[in-house]
């Protein structure tokens, strides 16, 4: 997470989250895109959840060693995070909704990876 201007982790997000936040490490950095850049050289993927990702999440391969990075609800990922990505995907859409709140984008991602690996816990 960035370090400035945006949310931290306190306890009404661990209450929110059924004490689901605390089996999930987070790092707060100081240039997100410095630090994906950093990622990618060690040679995770960089996935970007995006309105217009050219990849259905569906249709992506989530079988590999990755990030995944969500952009702000207002203004999605910023052009610098989005060239650091490898890939961007999208949630297919219906109808007139144009994007998602970011925790329910990523819980349909996370579920999809999950479903794809095959994983039970």
């Amino acid at each position: 997470m960035p370090r400035d201007r945006s949310a931290s982790i306190t306890g009404t997000v661990h209450k929110r989250s059924a004490g689901g936040s605390a089996y999930l490490p987070v790092v707060r950095v100081v240039n997100l895109a410095r630090t994906l850049k950093h990622l990618k050289d060690e040679g995770l993927w960089i996935v970007g959840a995006e309105v217009e990702g050219k990849t259905n999440i569906y249709e992506f391969d989530w079988n590999r060693d990755l990030v995944l990075v969500f952009g702000s609800e207002g203004k999605g990922l910023s052009r610098v995070v989005k060239d650091r990505c490898h890939h961007l995907v999208s949630i297919p859409r219906f109808g007139h909704l144009n994007s998602l709140n970011v925790s329910v984008a990523a819980g349909i991602i996370l579920s999809e990876i999950a479903r794809q690996r095959g994983d039970s816990e």
